[in-house]
């Protein structure tokens, strides 16, 4: 997955997805996101991650971004977005 590439599942679908930081992602049927921004170079201290969930249901366990740069993880919804300082949540977005 490269920055600002897009998955959806269908309506049976299921994903899950570990990313180079450990960051991991599990979307749930007729989901929807894009991967806005992601960048991982902890030996130049540069770290960033903004999510766009588009509709669905996602699950996001923090990776090394959140533990190195906790203020340069950003989760998008359509009516908001979340600064991460926890470790675990699971967002839903109703069409």
């Amino acid at each position: 997955m490269y920055e600002s590439d897009g998955l959806k599942t269908g309506a049976d679908g299921h994903l899950g997805l570990t990313l180079k930081d450990d960051t991991r992602l599990s979307l749930d049927p007729s989901t929807e996101v894009q991967l806005r921004s992601f960048v991982y170079a902890p030996a130049e201290r540069r770290f960033g991650f903004v999510l766009s969930v588009v509709r669905g249901v996602v699950a996001y366990v923090s990776g090394r971004i959140a533990q190195f740069a906790p203020d340069s993880v950003r989760l998008e919804t359509p009516d908001g977005i979340l600064g991460i300082r926890g470790t675990r949540l699971v967002i839903r977005v109703r069409p």
